[in-house]
């Protein structure tokens, strides 16, 4: 507002002066609604009267009802579109004008925007719609430099093979995009305004470094999603990526924002590590980031051991004493390179102390470490990329946890510099590409420094590439129908009711593993109307166990018992009365099953009983390779073109991924195995279906399957 009345300020790029004696809410409404307009060079020095009508009809939004609520939203609409459609001002070009500086807001100024993005929220949000509008209350645009428009053409590059990236990172962006279209079905929305608001905090008072598209992708991602309530959706980040690739620095600059512009009350923001040394990496990182931005400077109080805000925030670096983790109400933990923990008890305790916060985040970043076996970080990571590989659908689960793996792909030569971008995203930037060359030329002679340089660089575990036959992704769409909006619970039953009506012959095959884990019945058919070898299992397992598995095989068990796709018989051992009363079930209700095949050596009291009831003609099959390599060439090759399907049993779809299924250096013949000779990877389901599939395809079980043919027992 001019000084007098008389005055009058040019209409020319600029910040009008700021009105005295405004309300503390007003001026920082002021001050953000400034800050904006000169980013984007719409703002003129005579604005001053259009900007407190701004920001008092906005006001009246949120105070008003009914009409006067109606009133004051028309007349917001009517203000931002003059700024809207308002040119920007051009940037001057005169030789001898100094170059503009850029406008930095005050912390105070980006805070009222944090505060206004997330007041408005709900009002923002779009019936059948995930992406909701932009704070005029207008459609999002996606334009390319935006936070969003950078991390959805990220995902789109990445998908489409634009940006070269591995398959873990390819799935995380493929999950995004998705997300994006369906994410409204399960119940949250992406923000593009907060996208834009922590990219903004990162472009103003990150001034060590320039945050790049791949960690936009993830800061998108981490802050946008919400729920319909406002919370944030993902309260867990787990970020994958070899040396040198600024993971310290990102989490520390994640960690500032937490601590000055959340809008937290009195946020607690600790970085843990194994030692108090290690830390203080992030620690370190976060407060050379504030020494570096005037205004973080002046919002925060550095201190030898903690970083303190005047509301009471504080950022300290713990160790992993467990004296030191007590009475801690955290908001955000920080845990780098967490291959070097033991166990998960660091960050378990640090996710127990967050239990009265509305919406903590803990962020772990790691490389590979040195070895797979009993890694507690490698389980982690198995559970996370089972997760993108949807290997695992557990939506209440996967639904609180993001993750960014940057690694290479099975198959990927080492010495190929074009697949080092794959497990360095900030190539070229944080990490030298001569630096990984000088690395590079030492394994050629050195296996050790091979080992070295697959871990670090390329962030591959120990084996990590080995033993596996299946692609997960052709697994995954091994279903054979498409997928009802239900799931694969549905899908089933409605397989078997069809299968009953059409009168569909079936094959069996028995496996029961140690006689405290699984037992495995799958039935297999080629008669449908499909052209396609369809498998239907059923598992059992006993009671006492099912915590201890759960954690050994790294896998839901106790959500697929809700879930109906394992029946618990027996408390210690599987109770093989109870399978086999389930069998005769389902072979006289169920389905037609003229011949089960199992393996002698586990099963042959059990199976003579069911013989001698005429249940089904019960054939015991060798578990030798000379019986089990064509159908286990079958069953691989069935996988890989999608004619061998498995509904979507999400038991099944897990021991595929687990299992082996190359022939023998020395033989040449083929039998399931578990891959890298891990015990928890459980096969049973694979093993119980090559028997199945042996017997179905044996010419002498032609009489049982012709059309003329007798069904034995039934």
């Amino acid at each position: 507002m001019p000084k007098s009345s008389a005055e009058v300020l040019p209409f020319e790029f600029g910040a009008p002066p700021r009105p005295k004696s405004l309300s503390v809410s007003t001026r920082r409404a002021w001050n953000a609604l400034v800050a904006e307009l000169l980013a984007a060079r719409k703002l003129a020095q005579s604005d001053g009267e259009l900007l407190l009508e701004l920001i008092q009809a906005r006001a009246e939004i949120y105070r008003g009802s009914g009409e006067r609520k109606v009133a004051a939203r028309k007349e917001a609409a009517r203000l931002e579109k003059i700024w809207q459609v308002r040119p920007a001002f051009p940037e001057s070009v005169a030789a001898d004008a100094p170059a503009p500086a850029t406008a930095v807001p005050s912390l105070e100024a980006f805070i009222q925007t944090v505060r206004v993005c997330r007041d408005s929220f709900v009002s923002r949000l779009v019936p059948g719609e995930t992406v909701c509008l932009n704070t005029g209350g207008h459609p999002f645009g996606w334009l390319p430099d935006s936070a969003a428009g950078i991390a959805r053409q990220y995902a789109m590059d990445v998908v489409q093979g634009g940006i070269v990236a591995g398959q873990l990172v390819k799935l995380a962006c493929a999950r995004f995009l998705k997300d994006l279209e369906v994410g409204h079905t399960r119940g949250f929305y992406f923000d593009p305004v907060e996208a834009e608001l922590i990219k903004n905090f990162f472009d103003f008072y990150v001034t060590e470094w320039r945050i790049q598209p791949w960690q936009v992708f993830i800061v998108v991602n981490l802050f946008a999603f919400k729920w319909a309530s406002g919370l944030r959706r993902f309260r867990f980040l787990w970020l994958a990526c070899g040396r040198k690739n600024g993971k310290s620095e990102f989490l520390a600059a994640i960690g500032v924002f937490c601590l000055c512009a959340d809008l937290c009350v009195r946020p607690e923001i600790y970085s843990a590590g194994v030692k108090r040394d290690q830390a203080k990496i992030i620690w370190s990182s976060a407060k050379q980031i504030i020494r570096s931005s005037p205004q973080l400077r002046d919002a925060v109080k550095l201190f030898a051991h903690s970083i303190e805000t005047e509301v009471g925030g504080i950022f300290e670096a713990l160790g992993a004493d467990a004296n030191t983790l007590d009475g801690l109400r955290s908001q955000v933990s920080l845990i780098d390179e967490i291959h070097a923990h033991p166990s998960s008890a660091v960050t378990v305790r640090l996710q127990s102390s967050t239990m009265s916060r509305p919406q903590p985040i803990q962020c772990s970043a790691t490389t590979a470490g040195e070895t797979r076996d009993d890694s507690w970080c490698y389980s982690q990571h198995e559970l996370y990329e089972r997760m993108l590989r949807e290997a695992i659908v557990d939506y209440k689960w996967s639904d609180e946890r993001f993750a960014y793996i940057a690694m290479c792909d099975e198959g990927d030569n080492p010495a190929n510099e074009d697949v080092w971008i794959k497990a360095n995203p900030n190539l070229g930037i944080s990490c030298s590409i001569d630096g990984l060359r000088s690395q590079a030329a030492e394994f050629k002679n050195d296996p050790q420094a091979l080992f070295s340089f697959l871990r670090f660089h390329l962030n591959l575990w120990n084996s990590v590439v080995q033993g596996h036959s299946l692609p997960q992704d052709k697994i995954n769409a091994a279903v054979g129908f498409a997928m009802p909006a239900e799931g694969p619970m549905a899908l089933r039953e409605w397989f078997l009711g069809k299968a009953k009506s059409a009168g569909t012959k079936f094959c069996g095959g028995a496996d029961a593993g140690l006689s405290d884990d699984i037992f495995a019945f799958v039935l297999v058919t080629d008669q449908f109307a499909t052209g396609k070898t369809i498998m239907v299992p059923w598992f059992w397992i006993p009671e006492k166990n099912i915590r201890e598995h759960e954690q050994n095989w790294r896998v839901p068990l106790s959500l697929w018992i809700r879930q109906g796709w394992i029946k618990v018989a027996g408390e210690e051992l599987v109770d093989l009365d109870i399978v086999a009363k389930d069998i005769k079930t389902i072979c006289a209700t169920i389905a037609k099953v003229p011949v089960i095949a199992y393996d002698k050596w586990k099963l042959q009291t059990m199976c003579a009983k069911l013989h001698d009831e005429h249940v089904s003609h019960f054939v015991a099959v060798p578990q030798l390779p000379s019986y089990l390599t064509t159908p286990c060439r079958f069953l691989k090759d069935g996988i890989l073109k999608g004619t061998c399907v498995h509904l979507g049993h999400p038991v099944a779809k897990w021991m595929l991924s687990n299992c082996d299924l190359e022939p023998s250096e020395t033989t040449g013949g083929i039998k399931p195995a578990k891959s890298g000779g891990q015990r928890r990877n459980k096969i049973d389901f694979v093993q119980a279906a090559v028997s199945a599939l042996q017997q179905l395809h044996d010419p002498e079980n032609k009489k049982y399957f012709g059309p003329t043919g007798r069904i034995y027992g039934i």
